[in-house]
Parts: C-alpha cells; sequence; structure tokens
C-alpha cells in the first residue's frame, strides 16, 4: 500500500494511485493496518483532494474522495461532536432575483422562478455556517448516542413525527394523483424505520465523508439539538436568508464562486456523477474562505416555513433577519442537489418540501448565532 500510494509520475496519475491505495487499504482487516500507513494514506489523500486549485478534474477527485473516507477522513475522524465553521459577516444584501439577473440566467441556459422575485434588501446579523453539509461520520455521533430515544433533542412535531403519531400535511399538493405518490411514499417509513437515516444502510450513499440523506426536516432540527448540548453553543438550522447571504459571498454573485455558470465547479446534473459527492470536493466552489458545497450535491433543510410569495411583502423595504411565515405545510430547501440543472443549483433558488420528506437528494448543513430576531 505504501508503495503504491508513492506512484504517479502525474497529478492525475498520483491521485489514481492514491485513491487505488485507500480503497485497497480499507479492504484489509484493521489489525493488520499500521496506524501510521493509514494516518500517512489519509494526509495524503486529503492534501490532493482539497488541492485550490484543483490539481485533477471532478472524475478524479470523486474516487479520490471515497477512498479518503474509507481509510478515515482527518476532517470528520473526531470522536467529539463539533463543527467546522465559516463566519459570516453582518450587513446588507440583495435576496433573490431581479430581472436584470434573470436576463444574465437567461444568456446561460438558466432559469429564475417567480417566487424568488422580486429581489429585495435584507440584513442579516453575524452568524456562522456549516464549512460543510453535514456528513454520515458527523451524524453517526448523533444515532450513536441513541438521539433518535430521547426525546429532549426533539420538538413536539419532531417527536410525534419519531414515534408515528403525527400525520403529514400533504395540502400543498393539489394534484390528486401526485398527492397519492406522494402519501405512498411516505408510507414506506413507517414508525419502526425512524431511528436512523433512511439510506443509513445503502453504501451508495453512506460513506462517512458524503452528505448525510435521507434525513426530513425533524431529524436535522433533533441533530442540532442535540449538538448544542453536547456543544454548549447554540447550533439550529440556518435561516433562510442566512443561506442565501452565505451562497452569494461578499460580491452578492448568482453562484458562490461568481457569475458565470461552470459544471466544475458543483455537483449537478451537469456532473453525470448521478450521486452525491464527498463534501469539499470543490474547493474552487466557492469564494474566498467561503462555506463549501453550497450549491449542488444536496438541497439542505432551512428554518422557514415557506411562502411563494413573501418577497412580495419586504418589497422596497430593508428587512431585519427575517425568518419567514410563523407556520406553514412546507420546509425550505436551499441549493439543489447532484439530480438538479444549473437552474436550481443557484444562490437565489427555493423551493418548499414538507417536513416528513426523506429523499437521496436533502441533506442539510448547521448555523450558529444568537437568537434571530422574527
Amino acid at each position: 500500500m505504501k508503495l503504491l500510494a508513492g506512484l504517479g509520475a502525474s497529478p492525475a496519475d498520483r491521485a489514481s494511485a492514491l485513491a487505488l491505495a485507500g480503497l485497497a487499504l480499507s479492504d484489509l482487516p484493521a489489525d493488520r493496518v499500521l496506524p501510521d500507513t493509514r494516518q500517512n494514506l489519509a494526509t495524503a489523500t486529503l492534501e490532493a483532494f482539497t488541492a485550490n486549485p484543483p490539481i485533477v478534474e471532478p472524475t478524479l477527485r470523486r474516487p479520490l474522495g471515497l477512498a479518503l473516507g474509507a481509510v478515515g477522513d482527518p476532517r470528520f475522524a473526531s470522536p467529539t461532536p463539533g463543527v467546522e465553521a465559516v463566519t459570516i459577516p453582518s450587513g446588507l444584501f440583495h435576496m433573490g432575483t431581479s430581472e436584470e439577473e434573470a436576463e444574465r440566467l437567461k444568456a446561460q441556459n438558466a432559469e429564475s422562478w417567480d417566487d424568488e422575485k422580486p429581489q429585495h434588501t435584507v440584513f442579516v446579523s453575524e452568524f456562522a455556517i456549516g464549512k460543510y453539509p453535514v456528513t454520515n461520520a458527523e451524524y453517526r455521533l448523533f444515532w450513536e448516542a441513541k438521539g433518535y430515544d430521547n426525546q429532549n433533542y426533539w420538538s413536539d412535531d419532531g417527536w410525534r413525527w419519531q414515534t408515528g403519531k403525527l400525520d403529514a400535511d400533504l395540502s400543498f399538493i393539489t394534484d390528486e394523483k401526485v398527492r397519492k405518490n406522494y402519501s405512498d411514499w411516505l408510507a414506506g417509513r413507517p414508525a419502526e424505520k425512524r431511528g436512523q437515516p433512511f439510506f443509513w444502510d445503502d453504501p451508495t450513499w453512506n460513506a462517512p465523508n458524503l452528505p448525510v440523506v435521507g434525513v426530513t426536516w425533524y431529524e436535522a432540527e433533533a441533530y442540532c439539538k442535540w449538538l448544542s448540548a453536547m456543544t454548549g453553543e447554540r447550533y439550529r438550522l440556518p435561516a433562510e436568508a442566512e443561506w442565501e447571504k452565505a451562497a452569494r459571498g461578499p460580491r452578492n454573485s448568482l453562484w458562490p464562486w461568481g457569475d458565470e455558470w461552470d459544471p466544475n465547479r458543483c455537483n449537478s446534473v451537469e456532473s453525470k456523477f448521478s450521486a452525491t459527492t464527498p463534501v469539499g470536493m470543490y474547493p474552487n466552489g466557492t469564494y474566498l474562505n467561503g462555506p463549501l458545497d453550497m450549491v449542488g450535491n444536496v438541497w439542505e433543510w432551512c428554518a422557514d416555513w415557506f411562502d411563494s410569495k413573501i418577497y412580495a411583502d419586504r418589497e422596497g423595504q430593508e428587512t431585519l433577519d427575517p425568518l419567514g411565515p410563523a407556520s406553514g405545510s412546507t420546509r425550505v430547501v436551499r441549493g439543489g442537489s447532484w439530480d438538479d440543472l444549473r437552474w436550481n443549483s443557484r444562490a437565489a433558488c427555493r423551493y418548499g418540501i414538507g417536513p416528513a420528506d426523506f429523499d437521496v437528494s436533502i441533506g442539510f448543513r448547521v448555523a450558529r448565532s444568537p437568537v434571530l430576531r422574527s
């Protein structure tokens, strides 16, 4: 394994050798692997995986990242709960999509949607947001701590969902056939299947450094409460306005890296992976020192209830730390996923999904800051 990890005359060959060495090493029984071999390989693989600018194409970075997860990704190796976070300074930003931005998107074969208009001015107080979506390795700590069995970590509705006593509100679906299909999908996860993420045991989705998927809004909320209890800090899901400010960056860009679409900077349909990618695989997919994977990879749950018309209520005024409506039937998700086109993998794109939904394209990241104002 040491010899294999040292091969490669070019960056691409080097990355391929490291990926093969990592995957081969992970096949060995733990007692047959010397600690220094695992550590050295993990360090070298992480360096190649996160190099910015990237030294290899995404098609090589994905297997490299999976190998990194197999040998032990140093970023998520700590048995102590914690989050690497990026501080987002307070300030004003333009939330939503203007008509001028809509035209720029059309010129790049991308669309914008009515529910992200009109663009309006929002002030967001300083907060911190997770550098990455929450990974399987991080979520496993919550699961291993019996977080699913501790009612203290769950909201009233969340605990009712977890124990099978909450009927999903499907009033937002007007088409009867679609509502029936949606109801049947939710019924495939009865209470006895609510003690772990739905795809927890599926190797397609459960590598340690892949974003956790198959979690409802309630599970994401419970994780945040558990993390708060473990760390003594207040973690929560980001507000929709916070999420967009973090995604747009200091230049209020269409995408986290700028105003020009680049399929090599995020995991969207155009990546053709048809699956999630190890978090941080696109180090060039953000502004300087910004959070990673903000668009593509997985949709991310936000704290707000979804309202398609709420932007109109804010037009012509400066809104302070908005939290969305007080109630609703769907929660906001942001960022698009591996299963979405560039149209949805944008900073301003927003969508509403029932909080009891779970899918291979939905995950979340955490935020940390003082109590939000409504």
